[in-house]
């Protein structure tokens, strides 16, 4: 399944209170210790048993490797698929191209750092033989990292108007991922707020430090997406973080571990 899922909840995070200071000119949080990402990924993708061909086997999940995370449930509701046709257009390729062949699909639980606002989850699928080259094929799209952008900009205009995006393009490279997106967002905070997203829903709206008028604060939301896929199954990690990006040691410890599983695949 390469076609994007979107979180609803990307913008209904929880960047730590106090958004507003951190963005004014503050230096980032200090950051939870976690296991360099080249021993996670050791052991992550170390000896262990086979698993079964089941989706649920391939999601993130809490661990040694994500330190730090509080883990809570997710499911289907919690992401919208981007329309094949509009999608496809944007792609240069045929809605057919797009279709999902997928047999299984798993929703992992979002682990959330409620001192920094981090939120990751995962989303895995079994897919029929052959599939994998066709995704990787649309995944290496030059194009493939600006429709992902401009489709989820779409279905987040409604709620907050004064969205726009920053940068879209390739994301860090990882061992054992066949690809990624990132992408950059602003937004105004008023919106966010009334969209009942950051900091629980109350992010504070201030003026800039010694601004002679008030002006509108905006909130950079920081949206990845990492791609890990062999044989017949295909595994996306979302990562999506507030104000600043991500700690990339946390994320490569915990695409890790689902590069681990999906190689001990049955």
């Amino acid at each position: 399944m390469i076609v994007p899922l979107v979180l609803i909840g990307c913008t209904d995070g929880s960047p730590s209170g106090g958004v507003s200071t951190r963005e004014a000119g503050d230096t980032a949080p200090p950051l939870s210790p976690t296991a360099s990402p080249s021993a996670s990924a050791s052991a992550a993708t170390g000896s262990g048993s086979r698993l079964d061909l089941r989706a649920v086997n391939f999601v993130l999940t809490a661990g040694p490797d994500t330190p730090g995370f509080a883990s809570k449930p997710s499911s289907k509701d919690d992401y919208r698929e981007t329309p094949d046709d509009d999608f496809a257009k944007c792609l240069g390729i045929t809605a057919a191209d797009l279709q999902d062949t997928s047999t299984d699909t798993a929703y992992g639980p979002e682990l959330t750092d409620a001192a920094t606002g981090l939120s990751v989850s995962s989303v895995a699928s079994i897919v029929p033989a052959g599939t994998l080259d066709r995704d990787v094929k649309i995944l290496r799209n030059p194009r493939y990292p600006r429709c992902t952008a401009e489709s989820f900009l779409a279905q987040q205009r409604a709620d907050l108007p004064s969205m726009e995006i920053v940068s879209a393009g390739p994301g860090p490279v990882l061992p054992g991922v066949l690809g990624s997106t990132s992408l950059v967002f602003r937004v105004k905070v008023d919106d966010l707020a009334r969209a009942g997203g950051g900091a629980g829903g109350g992010v504070v709206t201030a003026s800039w430090p010694g601004a002679a008028e008030r002006a509108p604060l905006t909130i950079e939301i920081y949206y990845d997406v990492y791609y890990a896929g062999k044989s017949r199954v295909e595994t996306m990690v979302h990562v999506v973080g507030y104000v600043h990006r991500p700690d990339q040691n946390r994320i490569a410890a915990a695409v890790a571990q689902v590069v681990g599983k999906i190689a001990r695949q049955g």
